[in-house]
């Protein structure tokens, strides 16, 4: 008998890209359960209430190194738990992406020292191999980072004030990169959603995009169960 698998897809995408509204869109048309960013953890962290987000923002050479560290524990932790109880599942963002954008970038602007950074990738690389549910894909949406930096302004975060175009060129660069990298190396399968437009609004393009989700969740589904068999019958 074929042992279930866990579905396990990520979100990915530069800030202000419009992964929080890509997930709402999920959520609505295709029930499927998301898990958003810990946004509201990292400003808020234990009892002490301590804004971790804005102390970043505001002095990133300082806290760049906690912060990141603290940013890919925690999703990894809330990754673990939350697959748990479902079968399927959609993150906002990864662990690498942490690693392979933000603490990347943090590191090429001298916000982490070489000591620190790697540092950083001990733990990471600690935490990676630890990680019970691997990911089945990623979707990605692309926008351009003028796009990107109008609807940061846009939401008015507070912790985001000094988040500069040219800090969001970096981490777009760096997006662009990583993801080239894992669709040459067959790491994983992705799927690219451009999303300059307006889509919040859009509700044809919502239904066109959910659709193209849709689709890859169940071609990746098709693919893991005749290679489950395969190797079934391979055993017998």
């Amino acid at each position: 008998m074929s042992k279930k698998f866990k579905e396990l897809f990520f979100v990915e995408g530069n800030i202000g890209s419009g992964k929080s509204t890509l997930l709402r869109i999920i959520k609505n048309y295709l029930n499927i359960e998301v898990v958003p960013e810990s946004v509201e953890h990292w400003q808020s962290i234990s009892q002490s209430k301590e804004n971790l987000l804005d102390y970043f923002y505001k002095d990133p050479k300082r806290w760049a190194y906690t912060f990141q560290t603290y940013a890919f524990l925690t999703r990894a932790l809330e990754q673990e738990r939350s697959i748990k109880s479902h079968d399927r599942l959609i993150l906002e963002r990864s662990i690498y992406a942490d690693r392979y954008c933000f603490a990347k970038v943090c590191f090429e602007l001298g916000y982490m020292s070489e000591f620190e950074w790697q540092l950083y990738k001990e733990w990471f690389e600690i935490v990676e191999s630890n990680l019970i549910t691997k990911s089945s894909g990623i979707i990605y949406l692309k926008a351009e980072p003028t796009v990107s930096y109008n609807r940061v302004n846009k939401r008015n975060r507070q912790e985001e004030s000094n988040i500069t175009l040219d800090y969001i060129k970096l981490i777009h660069q760096s997006h662009e990169m990583w993801i080239e990298y894992v669709k040459s190396s067959n790491f994983l399968p992705v799927l690219t959603i451009l999303c300059d437009k307006d889509f919040e609004q859009d509700l044809d393009y919502q239904k066109h995009i959910a659709n193209d989700i849709l689709n890859f969740i169940n071609q990746n589904k098709l693919e893991k169960d005749f290679k489950n068999n395969l190797k079934e019958n391979i055993l017998l």
